[in-house]
């Protein structure tokens, strides 16, 4: 695999990233790379081979999906 110089956050990097930038109700999930918007056939093939990418290599099964508040002046 080639190196692009892509880096992957964790749960308590994004909250700390959110939480310096002043948000408040912070909320990190993790969200399956099947689950978004995908046509057939590629839905089903992703549905495929979801279960053995989580195992093996979460990073790219997962999204970290990441919510929270301004807080009102």
């Amino acid at each position: 695999m080639g190196d692009f110089g892509e880096r992957y956050y964790n749960e308590r990097e994004m909250f700390d990233l959110f939480s310096s930038a002043g948000f408040v109700d912070i909320k990190v999930s993790w969200c399956s790379f099947a689950h978004i918007d995908m046509i057939d056939p590629l839905f089903r093939f992703a549905r495929k081979v979801e279960p053995f990418v989580e195992q093996r290599i979460p990073q790219l099964a997962y999204n970290i999906c990441v919510s929270g508040k301004r807080p009102e002046e």
